[in-house]
């Protein structure tokens, strides 16, 4: 058997949730929206800045810095100490097919497996960035010593071969490598992207990096969804910062509020759902989607503004390492809405849904919508007829009521439309207002002398003063005809069918009752 129970709250609760995904960001999302971890230098979590950022197929993340490695397991970041006969100089982890991991270190390439090396492959200098083949084999990228047999080099545990001007390889420098897809590879070099496959290069050479020799070049390198590549330079200016290359030719990459000339490029990332992350050295991090570029900085809660490096995890979470910590960005539960996001205000006074989906927000200052996470605010240079905005009521025929400081207005097509007292003055400031099952409007106007309308074919039909009906804040249906109200002065009122029945609630403390809704109890 089932009775209708009403429940009168205190206060009002808005979470905004979506649909768990299993895996990536919603691009959909700002920065600011997701769930943002940070652990910094200076609060003990490292002793040195962290700079690589890996994960072994356990599911452990490795963080390095110039001082030592750290496996994180989700709640500590413990030391990591390499096998004795290793170096302890350790650039960066690839896990390892067959098991173990990788490392680069100042002896070349070690093959860890536990706690012993299963192989050490000398190349003469420093190894750079690895790619894993399907075979277990590895690509890496050797930095140029006087000597070196080459910029690019493939091992196995057994042997490794290195490729230099002999092959058809003609730069000294590699600080970037992609594949191609079809058994060859993209490299960034100190002046040039050079595309190398079966001994045969193709040189572009980008005009601002011509006399740039020996030096720091095109450091980020990753492959657009249409074939383009992103190119990535570590100095701002002309021809440099991020650039898009296509059909043979470098082009600048811009966007409604973004520059990339501007911007110094550290690394890049392309992440599962095709956004573009990039790590700067001074400016922080931004992500691109389409057209949409989003930054988050240390005013925002980066832990620095120079970011390393960028990795993305198992769970599609995103890494980021900066010169004063890690930060990582994960999808939440519930996403949140502030002014960071475009809210004109920063709380919300009433809070309703529309039928196709929409959030509207009523607040001083402003009345704000949320559609597919698309946030448009309306302030009073924009049409909104006053200050503050607050009651929201859709009705059953999809009409959006507000309540604007003193008046009572249907939003319709990006217009307001006022709803008169049967003298043609102001409803008075609406501070409840709710729809009963028979379609009557009913709003609480604490007007002089306070009143409680019902509305009908957007036309006043009744009007109780509280000398009839005790003066309310909170109004809502009562499903069986009628409807309650929460008072001022801690009562529930029923008002049904021309009679009104008051029951006293006690309250202590606050006995304004400040919202109150039916529910089903069985």
């Amino acid at each position: 058997m089932a009775r209708n129970g009403l429940i009168a709250t205190c206060f009002v609760c808005l979470l905004i949730a979506g649909t768990d995904r299993a895996h990536g960001l919603d691009p959909s999302k700002r920065l600011t929206q997701y769930r943002h971890n940070v652990w910094r230098v200076q609060d003990g979590f490292f002793s040195g800045a962290p700079d690589l950022i890996s994960q072994s197929a356990d599911g452990y993340l490795w963080v390095g810095t110039w001082n030592g490695v750290f496996r994180f397991d989700g709640v500590r970041f413990v030391p990591w100490l390499p096998p004795a006969s290793a170096s302890k100089d350790t650039y960066l982890f690839v896990p390892a097919k067959s098991g173990g991991f990788w490392i680069n270190d100042g002896l070349g390439l070690s093959h860890i497996r536990g706690n012993r090396i299963v192989s050490h492959i000398n190349l003469g200098a420093p190894a750079g960035h690895m790619v894993e083949e399907e075979d277990g084999s590895l690509w890496v990228t050797a930095w140029y010593r006087p000597g070196s047999p080459g910029p690019l080099c493939h091992a196995t545990d057994r042997e490794v071969r290195c490729f230099g001007k002999a092959d058809g390889l003609p730069i000294r420098i590699a600080e970037s490598i992609l594949p191609d897809g079809a058994g060859g590879f993209w490299m960034g070099s100190d002046t040039s992207l050079v595309h190398w496959k079966a001994g045969v290069s193709e040189i572009y050479e980008p005009q601002a990096l011509k006399s740039n020799y020996g030096q720091s070049g095109i450091r980020g390198l990753v492959r657009n969804s249409d074939g383009s590549l992103w190119v990535g330079m570590p100095a701002a200016g002309r021809g440099l910062g991020l650039e898009r290359f296509s059909n043979a030719s470098f082009k600048p990459f811009s966007a409604p509020n973004f520059d990339g000339t501007k911007i110094a490029v550290e690394t890049l990332l392309l992440d599962r759902d095709g956004n573009l992350w990039v790590a700067t050295l001074n400016n922080g991090l931004y992500r691109i989607h389409a057209d949409v570029v989003d930054h988050f900085g240390t005013e925002d809660g980066l832990s620095g503004n120079s970011v390393k490096n960028l990795y993305e995890d198992q769970e599609g979470i995103i890494w980021a390492s900066t010169s004063n910590g890690l930060d990582s960005f994960w999808e939440p539960r519930v996403t949140t809405y502030s002014e960071t996001e475009g809210l004109g205000a920063g709380g919300a006074l009433s809070v309703t849904v529309s039928q196709d989906g929409t959030v509207w927000l009523a607040s001083n200052g402003s009345f704000d919508s949320i559609h597919n996470g698309t946030v448009v605010s309306i302030g009073m240079k924009d049409g909104l007829p006053g200050n503050t905005v607050t009651s929201l009521l859709e009705d059953r025929e999809g009409h959006l009521w507000v309540g604007v400081d003193d008046g009572l207005y249907i939003y319709e097509n990006r217009h307001f439309r006022p709803i008169r007292s049967p003298n043609r003055s102001p409803m008075g400031m609406i501070v409840g207002i709710t729809e009963d099952i028979d379609g009557n409007i009913w709003a609480e106007c604490a007007s002089k002398p306070r009143k409680l309308v019902r509305i009908r074919d957007f036309k006043v039909q009744e009007e109780f003063l509280d000398s009839e009906v005790p003066a309310g804040h909170s109004l809502t249906a009562d499903p069986r005809g009628g409807i309650w109200l929460g008072t001022l002065d801690g009562k529930l009122v029923s008002l049904r069918k021309g009679k009104v029945d008051i029951f006293p609630m006690n309250l202590k403390e606050d006995p304004v009752v400040r919202q109150a809704a039916f529910r089903s109890v069985r």
